[in-house]
């Protein structure tokens, strides 16, 4: 018998108590939305403004497309969030359910208004086993069935809070997160030797790309609009519509592979996206204008294209 199988049966013997999610936090916030209240990427702003975007593997990761807030607009967010160390971030809306477990409180960056911050009752619930039950299967599939919304999904806050989850004690839930940061740590490792594994495929496989471009002799070339049908999106400026129900995107929503959106895009209204829609099909986007290059494949969301998008 293992240890965590010890603590279970002297702390727990009749079975693990099942709490709503609302008993055992302290708040259940969000960020502000920057069309109401503040600008972004103001000339004196220097904080980042954290997206869903830039929450990666349990981590909150910046880049050069992070948006930054002035100290004014940090206060303001985090009046409404009020982040601290020991916060379970939560990603409400568009990709919903990415985690992140404060470790430190921040002091120069906060969260936008889709992303939610749980404050645990630490005497009653771990932050770090919160972050992993609520990444967990059975978790995940209770929260998503209450998911609602258009072309943006969203889960309403008072929805999550009803979400009943195992609540053992503190002891069992700090071995629970013992054994999984364990396997975490593994899985980190592992990452690191398939990375390297990947470099060197990709490594390869640029080889053997400019060995068949370069080597005319040997194999035929054809032209990319003999394969494929190509395309872009409206030349034109569509009438957009501050609560329109689909979004109208560019070469900036194109992220990894996948089309990405958030407050910023524009969005336009039913008999708009009727009049602009692409029959895409299995489709495959890039910008081709402003930062050239960026792709994603089109996986049947319902979107309108600008004609900085190019389609094939």
């Amino acid at each position: 018998m293992n240890k965590l199988e010890e603590l279970i049966k002297e702390l727990c013997p009749d079975g693990v108590e099942y709490r709503k999610l609302g008993e055992i936090i302290k708040s259940l916030n969000t960020g502000l939305n920057p069309r109401k209240f503040f600008k972004l990427n103001t000339d004196d702003a220097k904080n980042y403004y954290v997206t869903i975007r830039e929450m990666h593997g349990g981590k909150i990761v910046f880049s050069d497309k992070t948006d930054k807030l002035n100290d004014g607009a940090l206060k303001l967010c985090n009046n409404r969030s009020n982040l601290e160390k020991g916060d379970v971030l939560f990603s409400g809306t568009g990709t919903i359910g990415e985690i992140v477990v404060l470790e430190e409180t921040p002091n120069n960056w906060n969260i936008k208004e889709g992303v939610y911050t749980i404050k645990p009752i630490q005497e009653i619930i771990n932050s770090r086993y919160l972050g992993y039950v609520l990444c967990s299967t059975d978790i995940r599939s209770l929260y998503m069935a209450k998911v609602a919304g258009g072309t943006v999904k969203s889960i309403p806050m008072s929805e999550l809070k009803q979400i009943e989850i195992p609540v053992p004690p503190l002891e069992v839930q700090k071995e629970i997160v013992r054994i999984l940061d364990s396997f975490t740590e593994l899985e980190k490792e592992l990452e690191k030797e398939l990375e390297k594994e990947l470099a060197a495929r990709k490594k390869q496989y640029e080889y053997y790309l400019s060995k068949l471009y370069n080597d005319n002799n040997s194999y035929e070339k054809v032209k990319l609009s003999d394969l494929c049908k190509i395309g872009d999106g409206l030349h034109g400026t569509p009438k957009y519509t501050e609560n329109g129900p689909y979004y109208f995107i560019n070469g900036n929503n194109l992220v990894h592979g996948k089309i990405i959106t958030d407050e910023r895009t524009k969005k336009i209204s039913q008999s708009e996206y009727e009049q602009l829609k692409i029959d895409f099909g299995n489709t495959i986007l890039m910008s081709i204008n402003g930062t050239i290059g960026n792709i994603a494949l089109h996986c049947g969301e319902e979107v309108a294209l600008g004609k900085s998008v190019a389609y094939f």
